[in-house]
Formats: structure tokens, C-alpha cells, sequence
């Protein structure tokens, strides 16, 4: 009896073990490596300045290098007109912890580009139909973390493109890129 046991207890962490094992292996170098980025980048914040990965949306304030908690009552979209990059996360994911110091390490050398960077995230205070929850919906997010830069005009959606999962910092570099050219 304990043998079987132990057998299932080995093959629930063999897989768990090699996902381990391959992000360590292609995730993190991405992380370390030094990159050049395609884009105008200028930092004037210092770098232990981290995306929240805790329930609510925030906002990366440029002028105080800090990211603020926005008060959403029913869903968040941009209020104004501009290009926003959205990460949607949720704070258990086991991905969104591997790609939030990706996210925070391109917003922090990408201070003064024109894109509003955003976090949205379910975190340990969520509640079935809270507005964090809407906006989810609202935005169709079906996987985490989720990636979308987004172009309001008039105060309406003029373009958008979207990537489900984790990227490297030089994938995330050319997702925007090619998003901003194209416009």
C-alpha cells in the first residue's frame, strides 16, 4: 500500500520537476542577459522598483517611479487616449511570478517611452464578481499571464495585440515594437 502511494506521489512530481527544470534551463537566462532594446530607452528610477503581483490594478507613475493603485468600481479600460501595455496576472501563478521581473525590468528601462504600463491582478482579496474579476472578462482573458498593448483614440480601442504566456524581454521588446510600427 505505502509503494503505491509513493509511487503516485512520484509521478505528480516528475512533471512538476521537468516544468521546473525547463523554465530554469529557457525562462531564466532570458532574465540575466543583458539586452539592447529596439526601443528609445532612458531609466531615471532605481531598479528595486517592482511590479505589485497582488490583487488590484496599478499603474506605473513615470514622474514618481512608483506603480499606484487605481480604484476600479465596475471594470478598468484607459480613460484617455494613448498606447497602454496591460499585463493581466493572478497572484498564485506560478508564470506570472516568472514573467513579472521580465515586465518590471522593460518598464523600468522604458520610462520615457509614450506607453502607460498596467498591471491587473487576482489576487488573495478577490471575490466572485469583483471589479478586478469584470475586468477580466472585459478584456477576455482566458490565461495567465496575458500581455496587451493596446491604442485608444477618441476614447475608443483604434488597435490592439495580444500574447498569452510568458515572454523573454527581447520577445516582449519586439512584440511592442512591431505593434508601435505598425501604426
Amino acid at each position: 500500500m505505502a509503494l503505491k502511494n509513493l509511487k503516485r506521489i512520484a509521478l505528480l512530481i516528475i512533471p512538476v520537476v521537468i516544468v521546473v527544470s525547463v523554465v530554469l534551463i529557457f525562462y531564466i537566462p532570458s532574465i540575466q542577459q543583458s539586452s539592447k532594446s529596439t526601443i528609445p530607452a532612458t531609466t531615471s528610477c532605481p531598479t528595486n522598483v517592482i511590479a505589485p503581483l497582488k490583487h488590484g490594478v496599478f499603474i506605473f507613475n513615470k514622474n514618481e517611479c512608483a506603480w499606484e493603485s487605481v480604484k476600479v468600481e465596475k471594470y478598468w479600460v484607459p480613460e484617455k487616449d494613448g498606447i497602454y501595455l496591460l499585463v493581466f496576472m493572478q497572484e498564485w501563478c506560478g508564470a506570472c511570478h516568472m514573467y513579472e521581473p521580465i515586465f518590471n525590468k522593460y518598464v523600468l528601462d522604458h520610462v520615457s517611452s509614450e506607453i502607460t504600463f498596467v498591471t491587473i491582478c487576482l489576487g488573495k482579496g478577490w471575490k466572485p464578481g469583483d471589479s478586478i474579476e469584470k475586468t477580466f472578462y472585459k478584456w477576455n482573458i482566458r490565461y495567465t499571464p496575458t500581455t496587451i498593448i493596446v491604442e485608444v483614440e477618441n476614447g475608443k480601442t483604434s488597435r490592439i495585440s495580444i500574447f498569452e504566456g510568458v515572454m523573454s524581454y527581447e520577445r516582449l521588446d519586439n512584440f511592442i515594437k512591431k505593434f508601435l510600427e505598425s501604426g
